[in-house]
Order: structure tokens, then sequence, then C-alpha cells
């Protein structure tokens, strides 16, 4: 999956005078990186890795052991004269848009609890004002090999946010139309109604609770 369409996918996330929706990315073919930089960054914008970063993130929880998580935390420019595009959207006409960098990390299948955190200040303002936008998950079937579930959005960070939030995922492997039950894709819905105001969290840090388990047979 490139960087460019999760940038365009992010942009939704604030669209509409600022609240946060879930975005979501069709399941695909998509690899573990560990950091990626969007493909219209500019080398001059490249932002400088803080030395002693403090606001920090934990997520944990529990999940099913056959269950293997990748979480993605988004960092993007905020200064107008920071935003930038490709060639190739260039050539397209699409207007500029802000550039980005993520950071991910990986809970392997055969743990059941699970803690990992990341550092919302990790890259320094600098004259394009890096800051953290939000934190995505994606979840594979590790046992039975089905499909990634896509990536989704668990939070956005923003000055007035909450400090907690909590969500439980529920997972179900459904068999594809063109494999006639041979291959599945995984999907994961949340318990319970939807709340914008659980998925914006303070960008000063806190904690979130992210639970990962199948439906009964």
């Amino acid at each position: 999956m490139k960087l460019l369409h999760v940038v365009m996918g992010t942009a939704v996330l604030w669209g509409l005078v600022g609240q946060a929706f879930v975005v979501r990315a069709e399941p695909g073919e998509i690899e573990f990186h560990g950091h990626e930089e969007a493909e219209q960054n500019r080398l001059i914008d490249k932002p400088t890795l803080n030395s002693s970063p403090q606001r920090l993130v934990v997520i944990k929880g529990h999940k099913d052991s056959n269950l293997e998580l990748w979480f993605e935390l988004s960092y993007t420019t905020q200064a107008k004269q920071c935003q930038t595009q490709t060639l190739a959207g260039r050539v397209m006409g699409a207007p500029d848009t802000s550039q980005e960098v993520i950071d991910w990390l990986r809970v392997p299948a055969g743990q059941t609890e699970y803690s990992v955190r990341f550092f919302l200040d990790r890259y320094l303002p600098g004259r394009c004002n890096w800051r953290s936008l939000a934190l995505f998950r994606t979840v594979f079937d590790a046992a039975q090999g089905a499909r990634p579930d896509g990536k989704s959005t668990i939070v956005v960070f923003r000055p007035d946010g909450r400090q907690s939030t909590e969500v439980t995922w529920v997972c179900r492997r459904k068999p594809t139309q063109e494999s006639r039950g041979k291959e599945a894709w995984l999907t994961c819905s949340t318990v319970g109604p939807f709340s914008p105001e659980t998925t914006i969290m303070s960008d000063e840090g806190g904690q979130v609770e992210a639970n990962f388990t199948f439906a009964p047979d």
C-alpha cells in the first residue's frame, strides 16, 4: 500500500469540522516496513529526531494468539509552506498535500497479552511543524493465512483529546467468492456503537486499550 494513499485517506479524517472518523483501506498486498516516508516528501524537509522525547502513547490489551497486529503512527507536516506533491500528482493536477512519515510496530502471533509504545514527539517540529496525526492498525490471521483486515484508524491526536480510550474488535474469517473456501478474508469490527469522541486522543500522550478476539463459530 503506497503512503500516498494514506495521506489522501487521513485528509478525510479531518474533513468535517475537525471531527474524527474511521478511515479504512481495502485489504491487499502490504509489507511491514518499520519506517516509511511518503512519495511526495522533500529531502530538505526531512524531520529531525528528538533526542529527548516525552509524549508517550501506550497501546496495550489482549488478543487471540492466532492474530498478528501491526500498529502505525503517522506524523505529518502542518505548515502550509511545506505542502507538496509528487511529480505524477502535479501532472494530474492534484493539489499539494502534507508530507508524511510513518513508524510501525509489530505484535507477533503467539502472544495473548501485549504492550507497545510510540513517542508522539519523536520528531522535532522544525520549520514544517511535524506533528503526530493518527494511529492505525492492521490485523492478520496467522493460523489460517487469511488476508489482512486492511487498515483502520484507532485514534487521531489533538490538543483537546482524551488521555485514555478503549476499543474491542471482533474478527471473523470470510471465504472469498473466488477462492471457494480455500482462502479467506479477515474482517474485524468494533463492539458497540461508534462515538467520534472516543477516537480523539491528546497529543500529549496517554493510553489506548485495544483488544482483538474471534467471534464464536
